[in-house]
């Protein structure tokens, strides 16, 4: 018992001091993090010349301590996960340790799904729909200019990238339940309409009001709902012959 209390602390003090140096090395690479946070938004700005307020004295020291923090545990969660895999792996079972890999690599797809689709597809639309608005006031009589404080734009990205994130861990908790039922067709057949109605709101709710970018957002998670289907039963027919 006691040396599996010592594995565990020893583990913990790696997690920790990779979270502390991560945080470091982010904290050198800050202006990079930070273009790479503000390059999916203002792709879709038809503007020569883009740039951020700050109104504080320490604002832009702690924007970006705040990026490389949050860039830091998103990274260490991978870790984590990494430990607890290895930590478990000699009491279980082949199948059992199978299992729990693939359940991390759903984890992991589910995630880059996730920051792809925040990236590539719910910021540029974001933007491009609310500075409409600025571009239509601007061609009539009131002029309307638009200065992003940097603080807020960063709290604004780490705000969506968790709702957008959290909403794709939705695929592990189907993959995990289409593993666990017997009768996966039938429960496939009972809730796919519920499932499709659940992708429309997620797509509601991360989404501008937009219907283009709500229809593309739920498109998204229905093919890939779709697809973790196919694979999962295509799995537990190959592994019956």
């Amino acid at each position: 018992m006691q040396k599996y209390i010592i594995e565990i602390k020893n583990r913990v003090f790696l997690i920790f001091f990779s979270y502390i140096f991560t945080v470091i090395i982010c904290y050198f690479y800050k202006e990079t993090l930070l273009f790479l946070s503000i390059k999916p938004s203002i792709s879709s700005i038809n503007k020569s010349v883009f740039y951020f307020i700050s109104t504080n004295l320490t604002e832009i020291f702690t924007t970006y301590i705040q990026l490389s923090c949050f860039v830091s545990a998103q990274l260490s969660i991978f870790f984590i996960l990494y430990h607890i895999l290895f930590f478990l792996a000699p009491g279980l079972y082949d199948f059992e340790y199978k299992n729990i890999k693939s359940i991390l690599l759903v984890i992991l797809c589910s995630w880059l799904v996730g920051f792809m689709i925040l990236n590539f597809l719910i910021l540029p639309r974001t933007w491009e729909f609310f500075m409409s608005f600025q571009n239509t006031v601007n061609n009539q009589a009131i002029n309307l200019y638009f200065e992003a404080k940097i603080i807020e734009y960063v709290n604004f990205y780490i705000n969506i990238y968790f709702i957008c994130v959290l909403s794709c861990q939705f695929f592990c908790v189907l993959y995990i339940l289409l593993e666990i039922l017997p009768d996966k067709i039938k429960f496939v057949k009972k809730f796919r309409k519920s499932s499709y109605l659940i992708f429309f709101i997620i797509a509601t709710l991360i989404t501008p009001p937009d219907v283009i970018s709500q229809i593309l957002i739920a498109m998204s998670f229905i093919m890939i709902y779709e697809i973790i289907i196919v694979t999962v039963i295509l799995k537990n027919v190959y592994y019956k012959i």
